[in-house]
């Protein structure tokens, strides 16, 4: 599986244990060394592609990403726009049947992108769309 995920942390883990091919984006060196700490020390082998860059910047610009997406996980920076950018840099690579999951749907910001979601009929029958 090809799996991204805006923004780093169990759920980086969490891929990494299931041996996807996990692209993750954060500006965050130090959280990224945690990551690979934490999954060395449980016997976790951790081969996820770290990009060290806001997401904006890193998903306009493609390098490093999959062509072809299997599972999205939004939850990077959560202020207004980074969600919605997420999922206009993402979206295009997520294939038929694919997964987006989008965190923390109550804040404003994520709110809008699930809301557009829970009412695009175009991508209903092409993709599952999760909230967590």
């Amino acid at each position: 599986m090809h799996t991204l995920e805006t923004g780093a942390g169990h759920t980086t883990v969490a891929f990494a244990a299931a041996k996807t091919e996990h692209v993750c984006i954060t500006p965050d060196r130090s959280q990224a060394e945690r990551i690979r700490t934490y999954c060395a020390d449980q016997g976790i082998e951790c081969n996820v592609k770290f990009i060290h860059e806001s997401s904006d910047i890193a998903l306009a610009a493609g390098k490093g990403i999959p062509e072809t997406l299997d599972v999205v996980l939004i939850d990077g920076a959560h202020r207004f726009p980074f969600p919605i950018v997420d999922w206009h840099f993402t979206e295009s690579r997520l294939r038929v049947g694919g997964i987006v999951v989008v965190d923390d749907y109550p804040m404003p910001s994520v709110r809008i992108l699930h809301a557009f979601m829970a009412g695009e009929d175009e991508g209903a029958p092409k993709k599952k769309f999760a909230v967590k």
